[in-house]
């Protein structure tokens, strides 16, 4: 009876092994599983922060160009002012010397 009781232990603590070192496996294939994500998880942070600086130099430079587009069409809208005033400064003197070479005319 003791030989098969201790048949009986043998067989359980070889069972118990047998799990343990399964379980162990298994741990170990989850460990490398959890250590390849948190590298992969790393990867795709530093991606995801570069891509987040990308696009924050890209809105800087939209804000830039569109300053530098209104005060582009500042300069348009004054040189479009200043064109008419001019013209119309033309005309008046052309209309008055006009009138002085009309009355020189009239008197001779």
């Amino acid at each position: 009876m003791f030989n098969s009781a201790q048949a009986k232990v043998e067989k359980e603590k070889h069972a118990t092994e047998n799990k343990v070192k399964n379980l162990s496996e298994e741990l170990g294939t989850l460990e490398d599983s959890i250590s390849k994500l948190q590298k992969e998880k790393k990867s795709l942070q530093e991606a995801h922060q570069q891509t987040l600086d990308d696009l924050q130099a890209e809105e800087d430079k939209v804000a830039s160009l569109s300053k530098m587009k209104n005060k582009l069409d500042q300069q348009v809208l004054y040189n479009k002012k200043w064109k008419k005033w001019t013209k119309e400064i033309k005309k008046n003197e052309q209309k008055k010397w006009t009138k002085k070479f009309k009355k020189m005319n009239k008197k001779n």
